[in-house]
């Protein structure tokens, strides 16, 4: 049995396979990235309830596995923008660095498509110039902040990400 996928704008939702053993039996979905949907799309995906949140995981070989662990492996602490447990779009995921690590880190290079670690404070910064600017999504913002590199945002990151 597999899951049953709908493709949707820019991302795929997935009807995860029912758990009879924690007796969830509502029909859950998570989303997925579409440039992301090809490392999942070989595992049967079922919802899970870890920690007092929903999760969709599958077994690989013997190991219980995460799909936020096969797609975003290198992350040891991620966090969803819109609190959705089960929503792993890239956009949507925030990782966490504190300020020291981010100033003693070395330069990241933002390439497309790719997750850029930044700190909580940079990314609420981006997403108050997202609102202010009635821009609708990331992307754009950032597309939006290298066209205006005299705005007080983008002085505020160039030290943390080269662009």
């Amino acid at each position: 049995m597999s899951n049953r996928v709908e493709r949707k704008d820019g991302y795929c939702e997935l009807l995860l396979l029912k758990n009879r053993k924690q007796k969830l039996i509502d029909k859950e979905y998570a989303k997925v990235s579409a440039e992301d949907y090809n490392k999942i799309k070989k595992y049967d995906w079922r919802v899970y309830k870890l920690g007092g949140k929903l999760v969709a995981a599958t077994f690989i070989g013997r190991d219980f596995t995460t799909i936020n662990k096969v797609l975003y492996s290198d992350l040891k602490r991620l966090h969803r923008c819109n609190n959705d447990s089960l929503d792993y779009r890239r956009f949507n995921i925030k990782h966490f660095r504190n300020e020291k690590a981010v100033k003693n880190q070395e330069k990241l290079t933002v390439e497309e498509n790719k997750l850029v670690s930044v700190s909580a404070s940079t990314y609420d910064s981006l997403e108050k110039f997202k609102k202010d600017n009635d821009l609708e999504d990331q992307d754009t913002a950032i597309n939006h902040l290298l066209n205006n590199s005299s705005s007080s945002f983008w002085s505020r990151i160039k030290g943390v990400v080269k662009l």
